[in-house]
């Protein structure tokens, strides 16, 4: 007795995972050692008042990319969803 042929998902996830279908990304590759030498390169051939201004502008885009963490796309969700009702409750 022969077990029946199954088509269908079993198929699929072994075409998908083979190698012609899967790329090394070499741009992200790329993209992120140049940006780690440059951020390790700047402290060391800048004066003291530009790293201020580095270290401003990074924990900036730090506090930014946490609020949009917290906001996400929809907008940000609890109390200030409807700020209208949340200002009802004060007055």
């Amino acid at each position: 007795m022969t077990a029946p042929e199954v088509s269908g998902l079993a198929d699929t996830a072994v075409s998908s995972n083979s190698r012609s279908t899967r790329q090394v990304p070499w741009l992200r590759i790329v993209a992120g050692l140049a940006a780690t030498i440059v951020a390790l390169w700047l402290p060391f051939n800048n004066p003291p008042t530009t790293n201020v201004v580095f270290s401003q502008v990074l924990y900036i885009a730090i506090a930014a990319m946490g609020l949009n963490l917290l906001t996400g796309f929809n907008g940000q969700a609890g109390r200030l969803d409807r700020p209208i009702q949340a200002f009802e409750r004060v007055y």
